[in-house]
């Protein structure tokens, strides 16, 4: 046992274990990820950590292992994608697919196919966005990585109030970026983006009266839906679309931001909910009308992961700040009974 970890404290989680899938409220700080990923290990049950940050990967997880968990990282840690984020730091800021690993004289030894070769290891973890880059790619790599995330017995969902309330994109209304020739997916769908802004006029136009009329004590926001929301295999295409026009933006005269913005509404598009909303700007000179959103694709793909690659292993959720956005989101997300533990 490590010096500085508490035994009571193993062996509750221990307890947590033998509840099955389950909700865990705990009290800031308490030690619950380290405490579960030993109590794990003890029973011989393989697990995987999904977290918000990569430095509870390398700190809190890899310790707690002690230096047996398999990270999974980020596609920038690809030695072909480094070279061209060094290149162009830019590119850090858009999602990047993954080149063709097959054909990579790394395969298998990079830390992003490392886990590939790795047998059967205690200890799995990776961030949230991994997990959504993982079921957002086609390839055979990414479905060789998921089979092998699937080979546990536990997914312990750190700071799952994340989780309930990511980060939301957010675009103002009707802005358009001109794609060019030779972006099919991009092209289609900033046109569904100004369809969508064009089905919601009427909401945009009373928020901005409403808003420049004065918008104290009044609530200038609106939850929409999306009613043809991006599928996975669009979506896919969408970001290798992205990361090329990224690459070209110079040549083809776009400016970063309108890359950023085109990246934003492939995000809110692949959600099934948007917010409209009136935003005052210019230090209160000037109103505007904002979309935002992001939420429905993130969640679609965590919930297919743990429906379709996870079923059978307990989904165990943590946070000492646990919300859930509607009443039984988490077994909405895993596909069945969660419990309450304390």
């Amino acid at each position: 046992m490590m010096k500085d970890i508490n035994p009571e404290l193993v062996a509750a989680a221990s307890e947590v274990l033998k509840s099955g899938s389950c909700k865990v409220f705990k009290s800031t700080r308490a030690g619950f990820t380290t405490s579960v990923v030993l109590a794990a290990m003890e029973a011989k049950k393989p697990i995987l950590v999904l977290s918000p940050t990569s430095k509870i990967l390398s700190e809190t997880v890899m310790k707690a292992s002690k230096g047996r968990a398999i990270i999974v990282p980020a596609n920038s840690f690809c030695p072909i994608l480094q070279e061209e984020v060094r290149q162009d730091r830019f590119l850090a800021k858009i999602p990047l697919p993954l080149p063709d690993c097959q054909e990579c004289p790394s395969m298998g030894k990079c830390p992003v196919t490392e886990i590939l070769e790795a047998d059967k290891p205690p200890v799995i973890s990776l961030t949230y966005a991994k997990m959504n880059a993982l079921m957002l790619a086609k390839s055979e790599i990414a479905r060789q990585i998921k089979h092998k995330l699937a080979e546990v017995d536990v997914v312990l969902l750190d700071e799952a109030h994340q989780i309930a309330l990511p980060s939301a994109a957010r675009v103002q209304a009707f802005y358009c970026v001109a794609i060019p020739e030779g972006y099919p997916i991009l092209t289609e769908i900033s046109q569904s983006w100004i369809d969508f802004c064009t089905d919601n006029l009427d909401l945009l136009i009373a928020l901005k009266a409403d808003g420049d009329a004065g918008y104290v004590g009044k609530h200038l926001s609106k939850l929409v839906p999306i009613m043809d929301p991006l599928g996975f295999k669009k979506l896919s295409a969408a970001w290798n679309e992205l990361f090329s026009l990224a690459q070209s933006r110079a040549e083809l005269g776009l400016r970063d931001d309108e890359i950023l913005a085109v990246r934003d509404i492939v995000s809110i598009l692949g959600g099934y909910w948007a917010s409209i909303s009136y935003v005052r700007e210019n230090e209160g000179t000037e109103g505007r009308t904002y979309i935002s959103g992001n939420v429905g694709a993130y969640h679609r793909c965590l919930g297919d992961f743990l429906k379709m690659y996870a079923p059978y292993a307990d989904h165990i959720y943590s946070s000492a700040t646990l919300i859930e956005p509607t009443s039984e989101f988490f077994e909405d997300l895993s596909g069945k009974l969660v419990k309450d533990v304390v």
